[in-house]
């Protein structure tokens, strides 16, 4: 597979010629990710789009792009081993071409990977994305992680409670660092 081949044509006691350069291609065979999701510095954030956005090229197997494929709604994009994304998660190849332009990963990790599917005429393939980290966004709720247990006056609490801080898609804060309080209600909901 490749681009601009070109044939020569001889004969015994004749100049030899050359034929206009053609292209050639085979089947489409798989999928490349040619350009790699992520965010500005290597890190996205589950409440923006990615910085980067990824496009996948449809190929033969010498590597070659599949130029003359067209398929509308030809690819699509999910979080491997689950996740939420939001976006266009379904594109159209034009000329062996998808290019995503709105994704956004809501599912926080620090080795997120895309999986690309195609589903299109003489091929079924998918394709992963390299690991990429998405932090979490800025903290939208508290959560308790574990309950207090019940004490005796003056005496600390067998179990201490855990509180986290969560983004708007339940992703545990955990680049932000300060204080947090507590304060104790009675029965009747008023401080003690």
């Amino acid at each position: 597979a490749g681009v601009g081949y070109r044939l020569t044509f001889s004969a015994a006691g004749l100049s030899s010629i050359l034929s206009q350069p053609f292209d050639v291609t085979g089947p489409p065979a798989l999928l490349d990710v040619v350009v790699q999701p992520m965010g500005p510095g290597g890190a996205a954030a589950s409440h923006a789009p990615l910085w980067q956005q990824p496009v996948v090229h449809v190929e033969d197997f010498g590597g070659g792009l599949v130029a003359s494929t067209d398929i509308p709604q030809g690819l699509s994009v999910s979080v491997q081993g689950g996740g939420v994304m939001s976006g266009s998660t379904t594109v159209d190849v034009v000329a062996g071409v998808a290019r995503f332009a709105d994704l956004t990963v809501r599912s926080a990790g620090s080795a997120v990977r895309l999986l690309f599917t195609y589903g299109g005429p003489q091929l079924s393939a998918s394709v992963v994305s390299s690991p990429f980290v998405v932090l979490s966004g800025p903290p939208n709720s508290l959560v308790v992680l574990t309950q207090p247990s019940s004490g005796v006056r003056g005496v600390t609490l067998g179990q201490q409670p855990n509180v986290a801080l969560l983004d708007l898609y339940s992703n545990r804060v955990t680049w932000l660092e300060g204080s947090a309080s507590a304060l104790l209600l009675g029965l009747g909901g008023s401080p003690t």
